[in-house]
């Protein structure tokens, strides 16, 4: 993948196969430009498991570091299965 635009709108799978949802943007850290988190817009079966209320007009949205990233193809996928997955309201 050349660029970010490349990545959004990737399905975002946990380590058991479940979905989170897509990728909306990236987070960076401003002090070293590091990519620090990934955006997900969280679906809908999920967003409770997360205590993230729905938003009106969009997709309701969390931010899960890059650490827990297993790694990136067609699909990204985590570390972590579902039940096990912090993460941070955006």
């Amino acid at each position: 993948m050349d660029k970010i635009s490349d990545l959004k709108g990737k399905r975002v799978l946990t380590a058991d196969g479940k979905t989170v949802g897509t990728l909306a943007d990236l987070s960076i850290d401003e002090h070293s430009w590091k990519i620090s988190a990934l955006v997900v817009e969280v679906d809908a079966s999920v967003a409770s498991l997360f205590n993230v209320k729905k938003r009106l007009l969009k997709a309701p949205r969390v931010k899960i570091a890059t650490e827990k990233v297993e790694h990136l193809s067609d699909v990204i996928k985590l570390r972590d299965d579902l039940s096990q997955l912090k993460v941070e309201l955006h």
